[in-house]
């Protein structure tokens, strides 16, 4: 069973190592960990000792930013959509998620045998009666999301409509990476058409 060290420790280890009073192998030994662990946590510190002095600068603002705009989503609500292609043994199904950007969590997912509009504004539906009504809703331009059916239910609830620029596929990871887990084999998109 693998130990575990809290900060605490590895910072002492590490300035004990950077002292020099006592060798890697002396230390391990004192401490019972392995030397290893000594020169990573030793070089951990030196790497990170600098950004002690550094000043608020592009990469602490950025950050901050993202913190701002990570809690503004929490309090907003900004939702995702796309749909994906499944092969099955003769053909294809359509996957359209609903995805909560923030958490990252699927709220709503519908499976259709033919690409339509229908099962897209069902999904979008179902979401919004359920976890409620997002601030804005993010798609990319296909017809299913540009179509008057589509944008007349997001218009009803006051969501501001947000379309992915074209060509811009790094918009869209979060969805693309939720499929895999949604349904990572043929036998399970197949049950999904059953059920």
């Amino acid at each position: 069973m693998r130990k575990r060290y809290d900060k605490a420790f590895k910072a002492k280890v590490a300035l004990e190592a950077l002292r020099g009073d006592k060798t890697v192998q002396e230390l391990a030994a004192l401490y019972e960990v392995h030397p290893n662990m000594v020169t990573l946590w030793k070089k951990l510190l030196l790497e990170g000792a600098e950004m002690l002095f550094e000043k608020p600068g592009k990469d602490t603002e950025q950050h901050e930013l993202e913190q701002k705009q990570d809690e503004l989503y929490k309090q907003i609500g900004k939702l995702k959509t796309d749909i994906t292609y499944i092969k099955l043994g003769k053909g294809f199904v359509y996957l359209v998620v609903i995805l909560d950007l923030y958490s990252r969590k699927i709220l709503s997912w519908k499976v259709s045998s033919i690409m339509e509009t229908d099962f897209c504004v069902a999904a979008l539906e179902k979401a919004i009666k359920q976890w409620g009504i997002p601030a804005i809703f993010n798609t990319d331009q296909g017809s299913q999301f540009t179509s008057d059916a589509f944008i007349s239910v997001l218009e009803s609830y006051g969501i501001r409509i947000s379309i992915k620029r074209y060509h811009q596929s790094l918009d869209y990871a979060t969805p693309d990476e939720i499929y895999a887990q949604v349904f990572e084999t043929t036998q399970a998109s197949e049950a999904a058409l059953t059920a």
